[in-house]
């Protein structure tokens, strides 16, 4: 009796870790693309600094290429808004090798009287996307920006 309760836990116990193993394996293969979206300054020159920007950037930690294809934000009314000729540090679409990130950005205050121009006032919140090639969207967590801040 004692031995079959025993074989019955250890069948069980087998039987849960070869399911973990399955979908971590098929997380593993699958693409998987994170986006965040980051205020900052870039160092133009030695002691030059650019204006504050927007960033919009795309990791790929999984272990397959993705080709990202467009990128903009999520607007809290749910329509997008696109960069359609994004400054960046590579070409689009671009094949995002795994372990590889790339990046658009945009002016804080392009962006804040962009949003205005929508009819947005306040502290709004956005969320950033890649879609890549298959169709896929990959989402940001959302961003607060400021419009009485970035928007005149």
């Amino acid at each position: 009796m004692k031995l079959s309760i025993l074989s019955l836990i250890i069948a069980a116990y087998a039987a849960i870790l070869s399911t973990l193993n399955y979908y971590a394996q098929r997380r593993d293969k699958q693409s998987r693309v994170t986006v965040t979206v980051k205020a900052g300054i870039m160092g133009i020159a030695p002691g030059v600094a650019s204006d504050a920007c927007i960033f919009l950037e795309a990791n790929n930690p999984a272990h397959k290429a993705v080709v990202v294809t467009v990128q903009g934000f999520i607007l809290p009314d749910g329509r997008d808004m696109f960069f359609p000729y994004p400054q960046s540090n590579v070409t689009f679409p671009f094949k995002l090798e795994p372990e590889s990130q790339c990046m658009v950005w945009m002016d804080m205050k392009k962006l804040g009287r962009q949003l205005r121009s929508e009819g947005y006032g306040g502290v709004v919140k956005i969320v950033g996307f890649y879609n890549d090639a298959v169709g896929r969207r990959h989402k940001s967590k959302p961003y607060k920006i400021d419009i009485g801040v970035w928007g005149r």
